[in-house]
């Protein structure tokens, strides 16, 4: 089972997931995302502490940072949980503390939850 919300406003979309976080809702992840960041200048991301995280999710996560960073808006986590912090480990990935800078061409930084 999967959850997807959003709350939308001018300045910033907050996409709240959890469940499944895998290759079977990455589609769907995908279009949210794009949608939010189409929409807001500032994009947070908020995974539940119940979340199944694979790969894809991780992939579908810099897919977007990187969107944002070439459409000078700000992408950012928090409320990650550890399962979040064993996927991209396992990956191969590395996490980053403190807020996005558009700048930079790494994947997103953690702001919150279990990372701190």
């Amino acid at each position: 089972m999967s959850l997807f919300t959003v709350s939308q406003s001018a300045d910033q979309g907050v996409l709240v997931v959890g469940g499944s976080l895998a290759i079977e809702n990455a589609a769907e992840i995908r279009k949210m995302l794009l949608d939010a960041l189409e929409k807001s200048d500032r994009v947070v991301v908020r995974i539940a502490e119940d979340s199944e995280i694979d790969l894809s999710f991780i992939q579908v996560l810099c897919a977007a940072h990187h969107t944002a960073v070439k459409t000078n808006k700000t992408f950012e986590m928090d409320r990650a949980p550890n399962a979040f912090s064993r996927a991209v480990q396992d990956a191969g990935y590395r996490l980053f503390q403190g807020p996005v800078n558009n700048r930079e061409g790494t994947c997103p930084r953690v702001t919150g939850g279990d990372n701190e």
